[in-house]
């Protein structure tokens, strides 16, 4: 049965990636994960309540522990992926993000005694070998940025792999869909700390520091140049650029992008609580690969609706990856 809400977990999961980055052209990755997170947060609660799943005496310590360090991951886990979304193809991002089915595999064996198996072996060499296909081709974008998105893709997978294992040990003796919410909250505030930080007080503390550069030039000169022509540093002027990138153009736009944050996050609800009641019920190691299936509907989906490319070595890489997700099961 856990099969079955694993699968489910994936279809969900590819329509998270597609609405995740349709909504990120205007709206700042920080930003995204935090409301997107609260949507997320308001569903799954309402969920818990009307299924009368609200059983807190069924959690210990050991469960809150590891429930929360779960959804600390995630937290971490959603700002590396977000940002690697509004830098790379959703295509590459998702392949390295995916790749996190591996470490969950091996720290399943290791730490959590699940079955080793010949199958699992190669099933985490044909993904590591699907992954390498994906990332290792043209990019559709500019060289400069061809691999800026790497890091922050292979931190998101590290994290979702401590994700899995720590919900695994969380989920012991207690309702899924309650545990599902109770992480959440923590993620919820993790995104709301980067928003805050990332998005409203660097950028004002930049903007600051810049009026007092240019204050400083306006001065120095004996207002000899005038207010609206001073001369401002290479520094100062990159300021400015990327401060700009932050200021809403059309209104138009900026709605449709909450539409779609709003579609991420209900698909991401869905994919939530399908994933962890299977992971409730089957081994981490097997439920994670079964997700991670999401990959080759994420690239389809990818190519169809943002037209990012879909080279010979991109097919490889799907069926590596899908033929790897499936030998793991066994």
């Amino acid at each position: 049965m856990f099969v079955i809400f694993a699968l489910l977990s994936a279809v969900f999961s590819s329509l998270t990636a597609l609405f995740s980055k349709l909504s990120l052209k205007q709206i700042k990755p920080q930003t995204a994960v935090f409301f997107r997170t609260g949507l997320i947060l308001i569903f799954l609660w309402a969920f818990v309540f009307l299924t009368d799943a609200l059983d807190i005496k069924t959690i210990n310590a050991t469960n809150l522990v590891f429930l929360v360090l779960s959804g600390a991951c995630t937290g971490l886990s959603w700002i590396s992926y977000f940002k690697a979304l509004s830098i790379g193809d959703v295509m590459k991002v998702s392949a390295v993000d995916k790749s996190s089915v591996c470490l969950t595999v091996i720290i399943g064996i290791i730490f959590l005694n699940e079955s080793f198996t010949v199958f699992k072996i190669i099933g985490v060499v044909a993904i590591l070998l699907g992954t390498y296909c994906m990332i290792d081709n043209k990019s559709t974008i500019s060289k400069r940025t061809s691999f800026a998105y790497f890091p922050f893709a292979a931190l998101s997978a590290i994290f979702a792999a401590l994700t899995s294992i720590f919900a695994k040990i969380g989920l012991k003796d207690v309702n899924s869909d309650l545990a599902t919410a109770i992480r959440t909250c923590i993620v919820f505030v993790i995104a709301g700390l980067f928003a805050l930080i990332i998005d409203v007080y660097k950028p004002r503390a930049q903007l600051k520091k810049t009026n007092n550069r240019a204050n400083a030039t306006t001065q120095d000169d004996n207002f000899s140049t005038p207010p609206n022509k001073v001369n401002l540093n290479t520094d100062d002027q990159s300021n400015i650029l990327a401060l700009s990138k932050y200021v809403p153009r059309n209104k138009h736009k900026i709605i449709i992008e909450i539409i779609f944050l709003l579609l991420s996050a209900i698909t991401t609800t869905f994919a939530w609580l399908m994933y962890y009641r299977a992971l409730s019920m089957g081994e981490a190691s097997v439920v994670a690969p079964i997700d991670k299936l999401s990959i080759a509907f994420t690239i389809l989906l990818s190519w169809i609706f943002l037209k990012e490319k879909l080279v010979k070595k991109s097919l490889w890489g799907i069926l590596f990856l899908t033929l790897g997700s499936i030998s793991v099961i066994f």
